[in-house]
């Protein structure tokens, strides 16, 4: 339990326990700080200082929930995700019953689905491309075209490998995408000469679970 905090820090020190030492890591807007550690990349965000998409907020789990409890006029933090964390015996009644002051969640995510974050979050896309944070950026003239870009690829990446995140505006594309992916691992069969009725089965049944997972 503490009395004060600093959720850049709590960041940090996320980032260092889950990916190893911090190499370099770049604000991109208050709360979100992007990581490149030593042996992983990602991205670490709060509710408390950005404003999280509703619909994503609902399908991932925080990694660190903080809480503030006033008592006697005091303010008191707590992170309840810390299995060692000491709670007073004035405050047991409040911790358990949750009738905290103030609940703030730390949300972490790998590299992989950086684009996860990016598809629900085009502002973040407008601070990526106006700081000219990456590679990308830096090399279209456009704003709109990066912006457009980059969901278009998140689609083709969520459709692929989290299909239940993505948006009903993009299931049809995201299908399209799919039915195009699927004829080409297909006609590869043909062309690498192994193309016998298992492996096309097997290829089929992996295509229609994500297609399942879309709909």
């Amino acid at each position: 339990m503490r009395k004060k905090f600093k959720l850049e820090i709590i960041s940090d020190n996320l980032a260092e326990e889950m990916w190893g030492e911090i190499k370099k890591k770049k604000t991109i807007t208050n709360g979100v700080i992007v990581y490149k550690c030593k042996y992983y990349s990602g991205v670490i965000f709060n509710d408390k200082e950005f404003n999280i998409d509703q619909n994503l907020k609902r399908k991932i789990s925080p990694m660190i929930l903080i809480e503030t409890y006033n008592y006697r006029g005091k303010k008191y933090v707590i992170e309840r995700t810390n299995n060692k964390e000491k709670i007073p015996e004035k405050l047991e009644s409040k911790f358990v019953n949750k009738r905290y002051d103030e609940r703030i969640s730390v949300f972490a995510l790998t590299e992989d689905f950086i684009k996860l974050f990016k598809y629900y979050h085009r502002d973040i896309l407008k601070k990526i491309y106006r700081k000219k944070l990456d590679r990308k950026a830096r090399k279209y003239k456009s704003e709109n075209g990066f912006i457009n870009n980059e969901i278009k690829e998140s689609i083709k990446y969520l459709s692929l490998k989290a299909p239940e995140f993505l948006k009903n505006k993009d299931k049809n594309e995201a299908m399209k995408f799919l039915d195009k992916k699927l004829d080409e691992a297909l006609d590869k069969l043909h062309i690498d000469g192994t193309k016998i009725d298992i492996d096309v089965e097997l290829m089929k049944d992996r295509y229609k679970q994500r297609r399942e997972l879309i709909k």
